[in-house]
């Protein structure tokens, strides 16, 4: 009898952990003892939870200076937290279904006079096609860069199935890289920083991005019609021709033209020739 006693010090009688009147009775005392044993902050320079994380992915170039706004705030994990920062201050986009997609690569499209510039803007998606500039803002790709898009685009198909801006972005980038040439062009004019070493290797990622993901939808269909209807004119043809062959730069411009004279004197001799 009393070897029970030892053993049961509540003299027999059980004790119902599962009631949620215990339970809510020991989350009470959990948080008391936590607020004991680690008070509040009041120090007002106290770095807030959010600010810590875009801190921590400060690397890349989205989450840098970025206003912290509602979405950002409301962010579930993580990946969805990335997700967000990318898509800050995004430009508003239609998203059609069965859209126009980019026909043509980086290097196919600077041989009709395309001219690539590489903006300041933080937010990858904010892509724009004016006046035969195509305007891409700095992507920066490291060995982290694959694992980061494949979540984020992961996370998409699932929750934000209709409003993929990610997967859109990346597909765009999917179909203006063919080969190492248009990330070789792509890294020249500064749109692409290349932290992998070889061109090939991006290159490959990025095409290996989208092998499941169809063409069905995308944000980019209207800037993807006026690139290729700038691809497709011949006068555009011929004026990158005449550009980057007989003028691509002051000696071979130089030359062209004094070429071009000599020919017009010798034509204007051999007529006189002949009156």
């Amino acid at each position: 009898m009393e070897e029970d006693k030892a053993i049961s010090p509540n003299n027999g009688k059980d004790f119902d952990v599962g009631s949620a009147s215990d339970i809510e009775m020991a989350t009470n005392i959990l948080a008391k003892l936590e607020t004991e044993v680690n008070p509040p902050s009041q120090d007002a320079t106290a770095i807030p939870f959010l600010d810590l994380a875009t801190f921590h992915f400060g690397k890349y170039t989205f989450s840098q200076g970025v206003e912290t706004s509602p979405s950002v705030k409301g962010s579930r994990h993580f990946t969805d937290l990335l997700r967000n920062l990318m898509l800050n201050g995004a430009i508003q986009r239609s998203y059609s279904l069965n859209p126009t997609m980019l026909k043509y690569s980086a290097v196919m499209l600077r041989k009709a006079g395309v001219k690539f510039q590489a903006t300041q803007d933080k937010c990858l998606v904010n892509i724009k096609f004016e006046k035969g500039v195509l305007k891409i803002p700095r992507l920066e790709v490291d060995h982290c860069f694959e694992r980061l898009v494949r979540n984020i685009m992961a996370l998409e198909q699932c929750c934000n199935p209709f409003e993929a801006y990610v997967c859109s972005y990346i597909k765009f980038m999917d179909h203006l890289i063919d080969s190492a040439e248009d990330v070789s062009l792509l890294v020249r004019k500064g749109i692409i920083l290349n932290w992998l070493g070889e061109d090939a290797a991006v290159s490959n990622m990025i095409n290996h991005f989208c092998e499941n993901i169809g063409d069905n939808y995308t944000c980019f269909g209207d800037i993807s019609q006026k690139i290729n209807a700038h691809y497709e004119s011949r006068f555009n043809h011929m004026k990158a021709t005449l550009k980057l062959i007989y003028f691509p730069n002051i000696w071979r411009g130089t030359a062209t033209v004094a070429a071009a004279i000599l020919l017009i004197l010798t034509l204007i001799q051999t007529i006189k020739s002949f009156l």
